[in-house]
């Protein structure tokens, strides 16, 4: 926390109201303190080596100015905000009314939504973040330390409409994805989760936006095939284990429907020999007809299976 807000001499209570030091002032009074704020009255050394090459404040004489810039706003907080309002209707008709933003620096975000009537918490999700924190009180914009590591947020559950992530460095994806699966906890049902970030590599990319349907089905198609030789379900002698799920064939679950009972299933060709490679219903139909060389009847096979009542096992086949 800045140095000078910690207990000083001058910050003395009486008749129940504190009374600021000399190097403090009242801050300013909502809405003008989201716009500006007294330069003493916040961590500024911290500010000038953190973000004043990020375009989020300006010092203005005795006071720090925000121009609502940013590494994510180059046109100001507004015009982010109001293109976030065209894809997200939710967000002009009331239907999202609590937010939460993680990783909220100054906190320029939060107040901007402040002033469309959506009540926003800025979220600092590191303990060295306690400076983020005192500015974003200091404009008058509510902000914790929520530190997103092992312990739950101190949220209940379907707590935020929406909830906001904007070049925040949290690694959504490490350990399973835990860190999202907190943020879905806090979420209500049919909330939103808005995760943005600049366009990394897009003029590397910006060809796949324009290919067909016909084509990205060709690729997929290719894919597909491609998965399909090196994940085959039924490939089972020293082949590796691998996380892959296979989706079963449409075929299969069609047989699975029409396999006859037992005994019945013993003298009838299943279904499925006919989709394994080398498998012939036919060949295993002729099977059971042939006889063994030299005998009459059943083949060895099927005369075995056949036989009826108690085995040395006291197990009937039939």
């Amino acid at each position: 926390m800045f140095s000078h807000r910690i207990h000083p001499a001058g910050f003395l209570r009486q008749g129940g109201a504190m009374k600021y030091s000399n190097e403090d002032k009242p801050p300013l009074r909502w809405p003008k303190s989201k716009d500006q704020c007294w330069y003493r009255n916040v961590p500024y050394d911290w500010i000038n080596s953190q973000k004043s090459n990020q375009h989020w404040l300006a010092k203005d004489g005795d006071r720090f100015r925000f121009p609502g810039g940013g590494t994510m706003f180059p046109n100001g907080v507004g015009a982010y905000v109001d293109a976030m309002r065209a894809l997200i209707p939710g967000m002009r008709d009331g239907t999202v009314r609590t937010a939460l933003d993680t990783g909220c620096g100054v906190a320029s975000w939060g107040g901007d939504l402040l002033a469309r009537g959506i009540l926003t918490v800025s979220l600092a999700p590191r303990d060295n973040h306690e400076a983020q924190v005192q500015f974003a009180l200091e404009r008058g914009i509510p902000a914790i330390l929520g530190i997103i590591s092992t312990q739950r947020l101190s949220f209940p559950s379907a707590a935020f409409d929406m909830a906001h992530c904007s070049r925040c460095l949290i690694p959504w994806t490490e350990f399973g994805g835990l860190y999202l699966l907190e943020i879905h906890r806090v979420l209500r049902p049919g909330g939103f989760w808005v995760l943005s970030g600049p366009p990394t590599y897009y003029e590397n990319r910006w060809h796949g936006w324009n290919t067909t349907a016909q084509a990205q089905k060709a690729d997929l198609d290719r894919l597909k095939k491609m998965l399909a030789a090196i994940v085959d379900p039924d490939a089972a002698w020293y082949v590796p284990v691998r996380p892959c799920f296979t989706a079963p064939s449409a075929r299969y679950k069609k047989l699975g429907n029409s396999t006859p009972k037992w005994p019945q299933r013993l003298t009838i060709a299943p279904e499925r020999i006919n989709v394994v490679p080398g498998g012939s219903a036919g060949a295993f139909k002729q099977d059971c007809r042939t006889t063994p060389s030299g005998s009459s009847g059943p083949s060895t096979t099927r005369r075995c299976c056949q036989r009826s009542g108690p085995t040395r096992s006291g197990t009937s086949w039939t």
